[in-house]
């Protein structure tokens, strides 16, 4: 009873969870809304449900690395506090996963799974599925593992989390960046887009995010462009592309020429837009038209996004002159061998 009363008496403290998102460089991401729920363990096993205190996250990335009989999953790193007690459960990779099906869907029955992250072990079940249709890759992933809380004036509790995640690929594209400042175009030689093409409803929409990048001899200098996100982009039929004027969003940038100009600047002023067009999944084009603060010209960035897969591949190398650049938009020699980009075109040397 002892224990129990300590277990009621936890709940009624404050809980209060956030939650940072874990990159991995392998693997494809899914990024979505993420949703934990605590339950405390009794003796017996049985959960209490912490009725109230399941805390949603509106973007939270699950990395997903596939293979032909099974999978690796890795994880968030989540932070947490229980009634005034701090834990951090690190990021971690759970391997050997099965599932069923095939090109159609993807589905993991409930499974164990267990790990060593630091000195913490990590027990529990894990269940999902992958769908794609229409340009839209989903995966749902659910997680429910224990975890020990250590209290000051009682034993060690057990509590069980479950964390679900409804998550959509977020696609990275690599290439040359033209942008046009004050009537000159400079190019940035490689920059990674990421887009993210999901449901909301019975809408699809696309989010973009904007890398930062630098541009050389430029009238102002060098100058230097942070990353921000512009989220909801939606179909326009006039444009054949995803669209949106992000004037009223409250975005920012920042933006520097390494002395005068150097700071955060909003992006509210009208026009402020970013248009993206796909050949299938793969990005054929994206412009970012914007103009930082109270800088009299418009910036446009200009993105082919070419490199994201291959169409055709010609062999009549020594037919095309100009800069060469490698699938992954880093400028190469022109004697590199393999497979380069010349013109926007793809070719085998």
């Amino acid at each position: 009873m002892k224990k129990i009363s300590t277990l009621i008496l936890l709940l009624t403290l404050a809980l209060t969870m956030s939650a940072q998102q874990q990159h991995g460089a392998a693997g494809m991401k899914f990024v979505g809304k993420a949703i934990v729920k605590p339950y405390l363990l009794q003796e017996t096993g049985d959960p209490i449900a912490a009725e109230g205190f399941a805390v949603e996250f509106p973007s939270d990335t699950v990395s997903y690395i596939g293979g032909r009989e099974s999978a690796s999953f890795i994880t968030p790193e989540l932070n947490y506090e229980f009634g005034g007690m701090k834990i951090t459960l690190p990021s971690y990779q759970i391997d050997g996963t099965t599932f069923t099906g095939g090109y159609g869907g993807v589905t993991w029955p409930e499974q164990d799974y267990k790990v060593n992250v630091g000195e913490e072990s990590v027990a529990g079940k894990l269940s999902g599925t992958f769908t794609h249709a229409n340009g839209i890759y989903e995966l749902k992933l659910k997680l429910a593992f224990t975890y020990s809380l250590i209290d000051k004036i009682a034993a060690p509790i057990k509590v069980l989390l479950v964390y679900e995640i409804d998550g959509f690929y977020l696609k990275d594209t690599s290439g040359k960046l033209d942008v046009n400042v004050a009537g000159g175009t400079y190019s940035a030689p490689s920059v990674t887009f990421w887009t993210r093409t999901y449901t909301d409803g019975d809408a699809t929409k696309v989010d973009v995010q904007v890398p930062s990048y630098t541009l050389e001899g430029t009238p102002m200098g060098s100058i230097s462009v942070g990353g921000y996100t512009v989220k909801g982009l939606t179909w326009d039929e006039t444009l054949e592309a995803y669209n949106k004027d992000y004037s009223n969003d409250g975005l920012s940038l920042y933006f520097s020429n390494g002395s005068t100009l150097t700071g955060n600047y909003p992006l509210n002023k009208a026009g402020q837009k970013i248009t993206v067009k796909f050949n299938g999944t793969s990005v054929s084009s994206l412009v970012n038209t914007f103009q930082p603060g109270n800088m009299p010209f418009v910036i446009i960035s200009k993105f082919p996004g070419t490199t994201s897969g291959i169409s055709s591949v010609s062999k009549k190398a020594d037919t095309l002159t100009g800069e060469a650049y490698n699938m992954a938009g880093q400028q190469v020699s022109a004697n590199a061998k393999g497979i380069v980009i010349i013109n926007g075109k793809k070719i085998l040397k």
